[in-house]
């Protein structure tokens, strides 16, 4: 029970920052797009 705890805490925080990779690439993706 522990373990699978400790399991999804980190599938957690690997979704989060996956998806902060993702909101940093489309602002990126925005900026660019809108200077050009």
């Amino acid at each position: 029970m522990h373990l699978f705890m400790l399991q999804s805490k980190g599938l957690n925080l690997v979704i989060s920052f996956k998806m902060k990779c993702v909101r940093t690439l489309i602002q990126v993706f925005l900026c660019v797009s809108s200077h050009n």
